[in-house]
C-alpha cells in the first residue's frame, strides 16, 4: 500500500471524531423483504442506500442530512448492512422519520445504536476484519474505500 493511500485512509478514520456525530444507525437490506412491506422494494442495497441517502440531502428545500459516514457489511447470507454515523440536528422524532424512510424503500429493518468514544476502533474493526467498504459525505466532501485495496497480503 502506498503513501497516498494510507494517508488518505487515516484522513478517513479521522473524520470520526473530527466531526460531531449525532446518531450510530444500522441499515439492514435484507435478501428477502419483509412480509409487513408492500409497496416496490429498491432493487438493491446500493441503490437503496443512494436513494435513502439522496432523498434526505434535501428535503422539501430543506436539507434533513448533513453528513454521514458508513460501513457497509456484506453478508454470506445475502443481507447488506449500512452502519452508519449521522449529523443531523434533529431530536428523536426525526430519527423515527429516517428509519421509516428505510423501510419503504427497502423492506428491510433499521436500528440505533449508542455513541461512544470506542467508535473509531468499531470502524476500523469494520474495515480491517470484516472487510466493509467505506465511504462517507462529509459536509460535501465524500470518498468511498474498498477494504479489497487494503488488505494485508
Amino acid at each position: 500500500m502506498d503513501d497516498y493511500k494510507d494517508y488518505e485512509l487515516k484522513r478517513a478514520f479521522d473524520r470520526i471524531t473530527g466531526y460531531y456525530w449525532t446518531w450510530f444507525v444500522t441499515l439492514k437490506y435484507p435478501e428477502e423483504k419483509s412480509p409487513k412491506h408492500r409497496g416496490y422494494r429498491a432493487s438493491s442495497a446500493e441503490h437503496a442506500f443512494y436513494s435513502w441517502t439522496s432523498s434526505l440531502m434535501v428535503r422539501d428545500g430543506t436539507p434533513e442530512l448533513d453528513s454521514y459516514f458508513c460501513a457497509i457489511e456484506r453478508r454470506d447470507n445475502g443481507d447488506t448492512l449500512f452502519h452508519i454515523l449521522l449529523f443531523n440536528d434533529s431530536g428523536d422524532q426525526k430519527l423515527q422519520k429516517l428509519r421509516s424512510l428505510w423501510f419503504d424503500i427497502s423492506g428491510g429493518a433499521s436500528w440505533e445504536r449508542p455513541l461512544d468514544n470506542k467508535i473509531v476502533g468499531l470502524f476500523r474493526y469494520f474495515f480491517f476484519k470484516v472487510h466493509c467498504d467505506i465511504e462517507y459525505n462529509i459536509a460535501g466532501d465524500s470518498a468511498l474505500f474498498r477494504a479489497t485495496e487494503y488488505q494485508r497480503k
